[in-house]
């Protein structure tokens, strides 16, 4: 089993990456995990939440699991444009995603679900669930 912290840490790496996505962003550092508390960070803000990591249900492949995680993009705007613009770049990178990981591999294997965004405590919040097969990256798929 891949630790979640590696995980996390690997899909956070992969969108800090992305031009085409901190270009929409003050800062590539405003992407953190879901649990980020500090003080310092700016918006829009992308947050990176993992749900759960689960076993194959087939018994040779063991070290195979799905990972479940959402992105969510936070925008101080009047209007949800913002957050639904820097949603669709994320939604558009993930769209059947091959990753490569510390010590692991995987793919989307469903398309994103992705919400519009919606006000919510002075806030717009647009959110993108997936689901990835992960596999240690010695291993076949």
């Amino acid at each position: 089993m891949i630790s979640n912290q590696v995980l996390q840490k690997d899909i956070i790496a992969d969108l800090k990456a992305l031009v085409a996505l901190t270009a929409l962003l003050k800062a590539a550092a405003d992407i953190k995990e879901d649990q980020y508390q500090g003080t310092t960070y700016g918006y829009p803000a992308v947050r990176v939440a993992l749900a759960r990591q689960a076993p194959y249900r087939i018994p040779e492949q063991c070290d195979h699991m799905t990972l479940t995680f959402s992105i969510r993009v936070y925008s101080e705007q009047e209007s949800s444009k913002e957050a639904d613009t820097v949603m669709g770049v994320i939604a558009d990178r993930y769209h059947r995603h091959f990753f490569t990981g510390t010590g692991w591999k995987g793919w989307i294997n469903r398309e994103a679900v992705v919400s519009a965004a919606l006000w919510a405590e002075k806030l717009w919040r647009s959110e993108a669930f997936f689901r990835v097969n992960v596999y240690p990256s010695t291993a076949t798929p």
